[in-house]
């Protein structure tokens, strides 16, 4: 008769509750949601706080959590994302590519591979969590947050928001000034 030790139980228990990949584990989170809702490929639809840091992901159709996105991230997003996005601001994938700081020739050399590098990725995130935040400053409207997005912004020292996201600093003033808009406080 073999005698099993409580740290033996524990340790079955926890490794029978642990998930067996990593989607599995990011399957069942959700957000609360007033706004926003995307119907990921073969799944319910996944819905995402109006001010989730995920939000831009949400847009992009990318993974809606913090270590899948990342992922994404670093192995580099598909080049399809950056249509998404262009699509979105009814720009031309050169606009947005200006925008993230890739020159025309490496664009072209992006769209052949498939894929953007990491940190193209990254930018392309940061820039569509700007996208997104606007939506949501104007409840979904995407003309009236398309219009905002390229109209000087006096708080911004009269650049575009969508300009003014050009740099990590950048994006993170535009992102507060829509929190101000989002809480009556007009700069």
């Amino acid at each position: 008769m073999k005698v099993v030790g409580k740290k033996n139980t524990e340790r079955a228990t926890r490794a029978k509750a642990q998930p067996s990949s990593v989607l599995e584990a990011a399957e069942p989170m959700q957000f609360a949601t007033r706004h926003a809702v995307r119907k990921a490929v073969g799944s319910a639809p996944v819905s995402v706080a109006p001010h989730s840091r995920y939000a831009g992901a949400a847009l992009l159709g990318l993974p809606l959590t913090g270590l899948l996105l990342s992922s994404a991230v670093e192995r580099g997003i598909g080049f399809d994302k950056l249509r998404v996005l262009s699509d979105a601001l009814k720009s031309t994938p050169y606009e947005i590519a200006e925008i993230l700081h890739i020159s025309e020739s490496t664009l072209l050399r992006r769209k052949k591979d498939g894929k953007l590098q990491a940190d193209e990725s990254d930018r392309l995130v940061r820039l569509g969590q700007i996208v997104a935040k606007a939506i949501q400053l104007f409840e979904g409207d995407q003309d009236g947050a398309r219009a905002w997005l390229h109209r000087p912004a006096r708080a911004l020292g009269g650049i575009a928001p969508i300009r003014y996201s050009q740099t990590y600093l950048g994006a993170q003033e535009v992102e507060d000034l829509i929190e101000r808009l989002e809480e009556g406080v007009f700069s």
